[in-house]
């Protein structure tokens, strides 16, 4: 796993965005507590229901995986 990728950006960068067909799993983002920088853990796995708006913020822990924000969250997703 790439730990680099594990942050929430301040400013995310979007590269482009999709609305979901069907629901897909998503691993959430989460803030580490008392941290003061972007740095976050992996947290819980959850589905992201279809009509969800995603906006692709980059790459993910790994080649399979991307970054995404949904509802001012932050989610990897693995690419299909």
């Amino acid at each position: 796993m790439n730990e680099d990728m594990i942050f929430i950006p301040t400013e995310p960068v979007i590269c482009g965005s999709c609305i979901l067909s069907r629901k897909i799993a998503a691993i959430r983002l989460d803030y580490r507590a008392g941290q003061n920088s972007e740095k976050a853990k992996l947290g819980s796995i959850l589905q992201l229901p279809a009509g969800s708006n995603l906006e692709v913020c980059g790459g993910g822990f790994n080649s399979r995986t991307v970054k995404v924000r949904h509802q001012n969250s932050y989610y990897f997703v693995f690419e299909e």
